[in-house]
């Protein structure tokens, strides 16, 4: 029996010291949950407190090397958050486009720098106003405002035409613009005072494009016609007599490479040498017309063909050797009635822009775009009912428009026209 009892005092003092230990232990925990708690309150506290403490910010000075929307930029200032998604840049609001917001894309307490938003109006620049906003304030307020100007993407380069068909450029960087009235062509040079006579073409039908050698000779294809050359100064054209074959094709479009060389096309693809002696491109078609389109730049023969059967409809291109051409690439082959261009332009990335021309076209009132990839994009909605003549000068693209009777200037944004 003392042996049973020592037994069960024992575990009673066991019992005991768990017990005590336990609650030690509890309080123990609930003082360390406590100083969390508090601590938790003073880091909210202090988060509140810098979130307090972050002022307004303040803009002093807008700077940007182009008046273009889409163009980089920098504000300078105070009181900027360091982290660039941090500030928001607004635009507006104003009466032609609402607001516009973007962030920064890099950001210290005094400067950010950002992509202007695409902002434009046909002919009229648009002048609003700017401000910038801390959004990982509290209680975010928006900065004073400064005042900025959008110059126009698009603008009138000429107007007064009955049906503008193409513009070349000379090496002064003067236009002319070839005007088709249904039974008479003629060429203008663009001038400050307005358009001035170059040439006159007495019933010449005009379905072509007019470019400038390196001497300053102004050729002109008019389709199904002659191949005519405007000497310098310009006065009465000078029918060639070159057809590029046996079979009198002519021309409706042409252009030069580096040495001078003219590259025509219509119903199949020449090239004339300086001297007048021509050699005959085989490319990968065997209906050239109607839809037929060539252009010369980063020494390549870039051209577009549009199938009236089962041949192939899209976008190629092939590098230039002395005896035509080398192997042809393909670019974008696409669906029949997608482009029919009356006219394709280059830039020196090799990407091909093109616009109108009618006939089925399912994108007769844009200039888009086909990436040295492939890839197809609009890269300006111009609302025209049919363009027509395309040329690069600059950094802008300028668009011959047949029934509006203008020609438009397109700023591109760095884009710039291929070298012969």
């Amino acid at each position: 029996m003392p042996h049973i009892f020592e037994k069960r005092l024992v575990n009673q003092r066991s019992i005991i010291v768990k017990f005590k230990y336990l609650k030690a232990t509890s309080i123990f925990l609930a003082y360390i949950l406590m100083l969390m708690l508090v601590s938790c309150a003073e880091d909210v506290d202090n988060f509140l407190t810098n979130l307090d403490d972050i002022g307004t910010p303040t803009i002093t000075e807008f700077v940007s090397d182009s008046d273009f929307g889409g163009a980089e930029a920098t504000i300078i200032g105070t009181g900027f958050s360091t982290d660039p998604s941090q500030n928001l840049i607004t635009f507006g609001p104003n009466d032609n486009f609402g607001y516009k917001s973007v962030r920064a894309s890099a950001a210290t307490e005094t400067s950010l720098t950002f992509t202007k938003p695409v902002i434009s109006a046909v002919d009229d620049s648009i002048f609003t106003e700017f401000r910038v906003s801390r959004l990982d304030a509290s209680d975010p307020e928006r900065s004073n405002q400064l005042e900025v100007t959008f110059a126009p993407l698009i603008s009138t380069y000429a107007s007064g035409f009955v049906r503008a068909r193409s513009i070349a450029f000379d090496a002064a960087g003067d236009g002319y613009v070839a005007e088709y009235d249904t039974d008479n062509l003629r060429i203008v040079k663009v001038t400050a005072a307005g358009n001035e006579d170059y040439s006159m073409f007495p019933a010449t039908n005009l379905r072509g494009e007019i470019e400038f050698d390196s001497n300053g000779t102004l050729w002109v294809a008019t389709a199904w016609q002659a191949l005519y050359s405007v000497p310098q100064g310009g006065g009465d054209p000078v029918d060639t007599g070159w057809t590029g074959d046996d079979a009198g094709r002519y021309f409706k479009s042409i252009s030069f490479d580096a040495s001078d060389n003219l590259y025509g096309c219509l119903e199949g693809c020449s090239r004339m040498a300086p001297d007048g002696t021509g050699t005959e491109l085989a490319l990968n078609v065997d209906n050239f017309w109607p839809g037929f389109v060539t252009t010369v730049g980063n020494g390549y023969l870039y051209w577009y063909t549009k199938s009236e059967g089962d041949g192939p409809e899209g976008f190629y291109k092939a590098p230039l050797t002395a005896g035509g051409i080398g192997t042809i690439e393909t670019i974008l082959e696409v669906d029949p009635g997608n482009y029919w261009p009356s006219t394709i332009v280059v830039d020196t990335d090799g990407n091909i822009y093109g616009t109108g021309g009618g006939w089925g076209n399912a994108n007769p009132s844009s200039i888009w775009k086909i990436a040295a990839d492939g890839t197809e994009s609009i890269v300006y909605e111009l609302g025209l009912e049919n363009g027509w003549g395309l040329e690069f000068h600059g950094e802008y693209i300028y668009v011959a428009t047949q029934y509006e009777g203008t020609v438009l200037k397109c700023y591109m944004n760095g884009a710039v026209g291929a070298a012969r």
